[in-house]
């Protein structure tokens, strides 16, 4: 039915990456200088290690949102779907019947993003903080969690808060 595919810039994680990558091949080139090497050159590995994973996390990985139609052609499921290289994995599946609640990153304060950390948050973003993130609130089973998507307008209308009309179809 619909399917976006974010294009994010990637500044920020293209900077971090950088920055980690630089001082962990200074420190450890540096260890040879100093009195404590090996000081140097685990500061070097935990850099590095860190370079690496902004690079796995957020430079190599995209994700595509699908809403999937019934035969009416309303909106009865959201497909997260993981593309790293060639590859595709579907991550995430859910009822659009189950959100509760959605709020656009620009609208949530430190207090509600605290709560979020108690409750359980998915995060399938490809940027450390996108601008245009949605959290939405998913009630599954009497159980409350978090998904973190990127989203542009006509996902976030077509996503909004629905009647439970799908429990007879689980």
């Amino acid at each position: 039915m619909y399917e976006f595919s974010p294009k994010p810039k990637r500044l920020r994680e293209k900077l971090w990456m950088s920055v980690c990558l630089f001082f962990g091949v200074l420190s450890y080139s540096l260890g040879s200088f100093l009195p404590y090497p090996m000081a140097s050159q685990l500061l070097s590995v935990v850099l590095l290690t860190v370079a690496v994973l902004i690079t796995v996390r957020y430079l190599m990985r995209d994700y595509i949102y699908r809403l999937a139609a019934d035969e009416e052609g309303n909106p009865r499921e959201l497909i997260v779907t993981e593309v790293m290289g060639k590859r595709r994995t579907v991550v995430c599946r859910v009822w659009t019947a189950d959100v509760v609640q959605i709020r656009l990153g620009k609208e949530t304060d430190k207090n509600w993003r605290h709560s979020l950390k108690k409750q359980g948050i998915y995060r399938y973003v490809s940027q450390m903080q996108s601008e245009n993130s949605a959290f939405l609130e998913i009630l599954d089973d009497g159980k409350s969690y978090f998904l973190e998507i990127e989203a542009d307008q006509q996902l976030i209308s077509l996503l909004q808060p629905q009647k439970k009309q799908y429990l007879s179809d689980k």
